[in-house]
């Protein structure tokens, strides 16, 4: 079904991963912030297939969205100001393109640190309760 409806199923994945069902996510919200996806349960980050699913959602998502933006800049041209024809409302060109390439690498470093601190908290979480295995025996 992957190969056929591949965003469907990301999206079907993802409500059914997610803590919160009253607020279902689709596909634009998904595309238009890829950090939906980890907006989860916190059990699937200590089920490693659930895990690995999930990385692979958000990388599609994420690729999603920065094809998105690239097609937003190209469906929105520059424009000139009605006031002064010669001033462009939006920033040039190449300032465009950095703020989209900011946003991109913003998006992925959240998306990284967040995997990150999910992984650090399983661990923590893992040593715990080797401790207490350990503490509770005679």
């Amino acid at each position: 079904m992957n190969s056929v409806f591949p965003r469907k199923l990301w999206v079907y994945t993802i409500n059914a991963m997610h803590s919160n069902r009253n607020s279902p996510i689709d596909l634009d919200g998904l595309v238009f912030d890829p950090l939906h996806a980890l907006r989860v349960s916190k059990r699937v980050f200590c089920i490693a297939p659930l895990l690995e699913v999930l990385i692979y959602i958000l990388r599609g998502a994420l690729a999603a969205s920065k094809t998105l933006l690239s097609q937003h800049i190209l469906n929105n041209p520059l424009l000139p100001c009605e006031k002064n024809p010669a001033a462009p409302i939006y920033p040039n060109d190449q300032e465009r393109e950095e703020l989209k390439m900011a946003l991109i690498i913003t998006q992925e470093s959240a998306a990284i640190q967040i995997l990150l601190e999910a992984a650090l908290l399983r661990n923590i979480t893992e040593e715990d309760g080797h401790l207490a295995e350990r503490k509770s025996r005679p």
